[in-house]
């Protein structure tokens, strides 16, 4: 994937409306993620570390560019964030995205608990006797 470049004049014509905000649905979760903010703060380079792990839950829906009334791509943006980020191998999301990658290439398919395992650190042989433990108990199911 290739970073696109934005103008940064292209954030001068956002009107402050505030509804890539108001529909988004990670501003509903997390009062810290603020499209628009996270935005002009990465076209004005000044993004700080609580931003670019903030920057990291952006799901790619795709809301905050329909509802905006002058068209800005702020989803293009974020992903240009995201991709630019990847590629410096900077925040949280970094790991889980390349684990991800990762599992789609050698799997050919999404394998999540694999990724699960991945993710967390898991080593099933190391771990077996809790998985034993809580088997008997009854709170562990194979299918």
């Amino acid at each position: 994937m290739e970073i696109k470049y934005i103008s940064k004049n292209l954030f001068f014509s956002c009107l402050q409306c505030a509804q890539c905000t108001s529909i988004c649905p990670i501003s509903k979760l997390n009062q810290n993620f603020n499209p628009r903010k996270i935005v002009l703060k990465y076209l004005s380079e000044t993004l700080d570390l609580i931003d670019i792990e903030i920057a990291w839950l952006c799901v790619d829906c795709k809301l905050c560019t329909e509802v905006c009334p002058k068209k800005i791509p702020i989803d293009e943006i974020m992903a240009n964030l995201k991709l630019k980020l990847y590629n410096k191998q900077v925040g949280s999301g970094f790991k889980h995205t390349k684990l991800f990658i990762e599992n789609i290439k050698k799997y050919g398919i999404l394998n999540e608990k694999k990724l699960v395992f991945k993710l967390l650190n898991y080593d099933f042989i190391k771990d077996l006797p809790i998985y034993i433990k809580v088997y008997f108990k009854k709170k562990l199911y194979w299918r």
